[in-house]
């Protein structure tokens, strides 16, 4: 669908807008004939706004890069108007229509309802792209293992949904096609819950930093509830529900290297009295998604 701002149609004839995920403040997405805008397709690069081609100040960011919209061809970020944008994929079973997909649903506390999955379910179902895609980071990402984790599709990514006590929550788009550094659309830092694919144990658990490397810890230790914080420590939030919801006995925390574990580790033991064993997995800057590559190799 085109845009209907006259002005952006009016500068950027060359640009098509197919589709807008928009969420309830703005439009997050733009799924737009990205690659064809881009003179060195791959290479990071600045290239105008097709939206914002306007000059207007925004603190925190040179004059450069307050019009600009950063890209590879296959995804995009504008530092004015914040909007990421997409080039599709040509298969015609990539394409979506969704209008209000809840992309940063906000988790407040644990205490929270379960999120209306209208917008999450009219994604399509996981595509051999995304599967292939999947399926290249981890051997566990089966057809079936991913039809029972209810992973789909969007135009160049894949959608992983987070449950919460069997709850739908929000999830996370991951964009596959991109050397661009925003390849997620996550909620707010700030109240973020944990990421558990499988609960394994109720008392035995290993906390790591994302998604994938959660899927990761599945393989690498199989006794474990792998847990993802979704970054590099533990919020309080988060270590309020992991010990008021399993009081777990034994704790391990895998993070991208040791200082990083031991500073989670000291987090939990001067906010959490609890009873239980913690100890690190010693890293020099693997994680466990890469940690499980090597062993495959």
């Amino acid at each position: 669908m085109g845009l209907t701002l006259k002005n952006t149609l009016d500068i950027n004839m060359k640009w098509e807008i197919f589709t807008e995920f928009k969420s309830k403040k703005d439009t997050d997405i733009v799924v737009c004939n990205l690659l064809e805008n881009v003179p060195h397709p791959g290479v990071n690069q600045y290239v105008e706004c097709p939206i914002c081609s306007t000059p207007e100040l925004t603190p925190g960011y040179s004059d450069k890069r307050r019009r600009k919209l950063y890209t590879d061809g296959y995804i995009g970020y504008c530092f004015r108007c914040h909007r990421t944008f997409l080039n599709p994929r040509p298969d015609p079973g990539d394409m979506v229509s969704v209008r209000e997909p809840n992309l940063g649903t906000k988790v407040v506390n644990y205490n929270v309802p379960e999120l209306d999955g209208t917008e999450f379910n009219s994604f399509s179902d996981l595509n051999e792209s995304g599967l292939h895609y999947l399926r290249s980071r981890n051997p566990i990402f089966t057809k079936d293992f991913c039809k029972s984790v209810n992973i789909k599709s969007v135009p160049n990514g894949v959608v992983i949904p987070f449950y919460l006590d069997g709850n739908l929550v929000y999830y996370v788009v991951r964009f596959i096609h991109t050397s661009f550094t925003h390849r997620y659309m996550m909620p707010p830092t700030h109240n973020k819950p944990l990421y558990i694919p499988n609960l394994v144990s109720k008392k035995k658990f290993i906390l790591c930093e994302g998604v994938f490397d959660a899927f990761a810890c599945l393989l690498l230790y199989p006794d474990y509830t792998p847990c993802a914080v979704l970054g590099s420590k533990i919020t309080e939030n988060q270590l309020h529900y992991l010990s008021q919801r399993f009081n777990p006995t034994n704790i391990l925390i895998y993070m991208d290297d040791s200082g990083r574990s031991n500073k989670n580790l000291e987090f939990i033991r001067r906010n959490w009295r609890g009873m239980y064993d913690i100890d690190i997995v010693e890293s020099d800057g693997t994680d466990p998604e890469e940690y499980l590559n090597s062993l495959l190799k």
